[in-house]
């Protein structure tokens, strides 16, 4: 510590300053040396005229940590086992054949744009468990071979920055403060998405943009929302080719509005969580509903579902309609014991193509869908038909809201399967 840095740190009386910290402060003489903190206020107290002392109050705090290239560079120094100096062009060429960045840990709390221009082959690339609390847009541009992308244990309150990830996999953000899936619509390709243990308040809830959606509706495999306080989980229904989906420990309460969607859409799903909801305790034979309705399911809440267990259902089901056919009413005038499947015929959605305004004609031109003048708008939920203007509603004399009575010579043989043909899931216009 010198006169010379104090001044770059823009302390006046450097010298007094100077020997205040190395007699007093030896803590504070030592994060102002490595720079890690900066001096937000100085207050000279009183000066004795004949000692020519000086009393200085001095507040220190932590500066906020950039990702730097320096970082980058000394990371993969580490990471390298290169302990000798390299001159420029060893540096370059180091940073440019990487595939590999381990900046976790590393106490980073902003990302700015093009902070990784210099490592453009990175294939993966570590970040959790850092003070991440920005990520400015375009900060990951230069990375087009990004495959993973580890952020969790960090204090994202947004997903952003995420721009032209064409090639992104797989998204890890555990353990941040993100309250609404958003900012995908350039990753195209993810597969697996990470979402669990946000750390949000009481009165937020999770929510869901349907442009990231639609985007990634075709590509995503594994979706885990645990303990993320998602109440409507309903959109979700965009993700039709979805293997995995984690919803455990949520506040999702209604099977016929936020449940049956996504069994209806979703059929290649075979793994289901739904453990810690209050759907389990009020949806009436809940397991069985569940594994009626979807053909494809094989776990569900951490439970397997065997064959027999789902041929004994469709079997007991059969029976019930049978004896309904051939007594439809008691000897006491009531009517026999019926069976439901809540929502099987269920309406979901219409068929709509989900269009982003480029800018190019007017809205209305842009957004025209059979004819239909939707609004899309905010958080507009595309599942709520009749929310959309102009939203015809499929006429069909068959078709219940809430849920089909089996007893009512209704055909089993597709249970689960009954929007088959009919779903659509939107997608992007062109880009």
């Amino acid at each position: 510590m010198d006169v010379e840095t104090l001044n770059e740190l823009q302390i006046g009386n450097p010298e007094i300053t100077l020997q205040v910290i190395k007699n007093c402060a030896e803590g504070a003489y030592e994060c102002i040396q490595a720079q890690q903190y900066e001096v937000k206020q100085q207050d000279r107290l009183f000066q004795d005229e004949e000692q020519k002392d000086y009393s200085i109050n001095l507040e220190i705090q932590p500066k906020q940590k950039n990702l730097t290239k320096a970082i980058i560079l000394l990371t993969l120094q580490s990471q390298n086992k290169t302990g000798r100096p390299l001159n420029p062009s060893q540096q370059e060429s180091l940073m440019t054949k990487q595939t590999h960045l381990h900046l976790n840990g590393r106490k980073i709390q902003l990302i700015e744009k093009d902070s990784l221009a210099s490592t453009p082959n990175i294939k993966v690339l570590y970040l959790f468990d850092n003070l991440i609390n920005l990520i400015e847009p375009l900060s990951f541009s230069k990375l087009s071979h990004l495959i993973q992308l580890s952020l969790y244990n960090n204090q994202l309150k947004k997903i952003q920055g995420l721009e032209k990830l064409t090639s992104l996999r797989r998204l890890y953000l555990e353990r941040n403060q993100i309250s609404r899936l958003e900012g995908l619509t350039d990753c195209q390709q993810l597969e697996e998405l990470y979402l669990s243990g946000q750390n949000l308040t009481n009165d937020q809830e999770f929510t869901f943009d349907d442009y990231s959606l639609a985007a990634i509706s075709r590509s995503i495999k594994i979706l885990d929302l645990s303990n993320s306080r998602v109440r409507f989980p309903q959109q979700l229904y965009y993700l039709e080719y979805l293997d995995s989906l984690n919803l455990s420990r949520n506040m999702i309460d209604d099977f016929d509005e936020q449940i049956n969607p996504l069994l209806s859409t979703m059929n290649r799903l075979r793994n289901l969580n739904l453990n810690e909801n209050p759907v389990q305790a009020v949806t009436q034979k809940y397991r069985d509903q569940v594994v009626l309705l979807s053909r494809s399911i094989e776990e569900l809440d951490g439970k397997k579902i065997t064959q027999q267990e789902r041929q004994y259902l469709i079997q007991l089901v059969q029976r019930k309609q049978i004896k309904s056919q051939q007594h439809p009413q008691s000897k006491e005038g009531k009517k026999s014991e019926k069976f439901e499947v809540n929502g099987q015929n269920k309406v979901i959605h219409e068929h709509i193509e989900l269009t982003k305004n480029q800018g190019n004609g007017s809205e209305d031109q842009e957004n025209e869908i059979h004819n239909q003048q939707f609004e899309a708008a905010g958080t507009l939920d595309y599942y709520q038909h009749k929310a959309l203007k102009g939203g015809k509603v499929l006429q069909n004399p068959q078709i219940k809201k809430k849920s089909a009575n089996l007893n009512n010579n209704a055909d089993f043989t597709n249970v689960g399967q009954s929007h088959m043909m009919t779903k659509h899931v939107p997608r992007l216009g062109k880009r």
